[in-house]
């Protein structure tokens, strides 16, 4: 069974927020041997919500661009491409076509293509699951349904 996404905010800023708290409590913990449990409490937060956005999280598009980028939808039995108009945000996307460039978006991805046609993920911690998950160009299509995003 498919698990629902639900997640439009990006929760990654808040995970690195959480990340340099988290690193500040275990820097004082080392030092003083003191704060254990605030260095564990949030941890935990920041565990909880990477686990959050990564389970329901939906991949997201925000075209900076002054261009209409063809995107892949994440739904498989979506046999189409749409179009990201320039200054918009697109839900749902499994790829997406930029400068003659195919890119891999994970899910719970926000990705922002700036002016300069550049792909950016914001966050360190998206940045993370980024490229854990392979996210980035693709040099060959994955299987049949990415065909039309590499022939666009």
């Amino acid at each position: 069974m498919k698990t629902k996404k639900f997640i439009k905010i990006d929760l990654y800023h808040i995970c690195d927020l959480l990340a340099i708290i988290t690193l500040i409590f275990l820097a004082v913990f080392l030092v003083n041997k003191t704060k254990l449990d605030y260095f564990l409490f949030f941890a935990g937060i920041a565990c909880l919500t990477t686990s959050l956005q990564l389970h329901f999280g939906q991949a997201a598009i925000k075209n900076k661009s002054n261009k209409t980028l063809k995107a892949k939808p994440e739904d498989e039995d979506k046999d189409f491409l749409i179009n990201v108009e320039p200054h918009s945000k697109v839900f749902q996307i499994d790829g997406i076509k930029v400068a003659n460039k195919v890119y891999k978006i994970p899910d719970s991805i926000h990705v922002k293509v700036t002016k300069k046609n550049k792909v950016r993920v914001s966050s360190f911690c998206a940045y993370m699951i980024y490229w854990l998950y392979n996210g980035g160009i693709l040099d060959v299509a994955p299987d049949e349904k990415w065909n039309k995003l590499f022939e666009a």
